[in-house]
């Protein structure tokens, strides 16, 4: 991970240079250790910098979402209600309960109008 990312660096070139590692296999070693870290950041990186920039449509989403909020927050708390009523009553699973509740959280953290426009127009978001 990104916290330990320069300790890893660290202890690798402090092993390098080590009578143990002068073998051609123990450098071959490191060398893939250190490959592996570096296209491990760079995954990590890429999937942290995933910002859009702010257009029109993405601008007036989010007002129009935040706009709506207080009525899908209703409608959420309505649905959790009713899950935990099935859950109770034993017409769905636990597992079932748990995947609906998820879907709830995800759409409560925001970014849902946004995700249903792009089902709308055939985009995955």
């Amino acid at each position: 991970g990104l916290l330990c990312e320069q300790y890893v660096y660290r202890t690798i070139e402090s092993v390098r240079p080590s009578t143990l590692a002068q073998s051609e296999r123990f450098q071959a070693e490191l060398s893939v250790i250190e490959s592996n870290l570096g296209t491990a950041m760079k995954k990590v990186s890429h999937s942290m910098n995933v910002t859009e920039k702010p257009g029109f449509l993405n601008i007036l989403t989010g007002f129009i979402e935040s706009f709506m909020d207080a009525g899908e927050s209703i409608r959420r708390r309505k649905a959790s209600d009713r899950i935990y009523r099935d859950l109770v009553d034993e017409r769905i699973s636990h597992e079932r309960a748990a995947i609906e509740l998820q879907k709830i959280n995800k759409e409560q953290k925001g970014g849902w109008l946004s995700g249903q426009f792009g089902r709308l127009i055939g985009r995955s978001s």
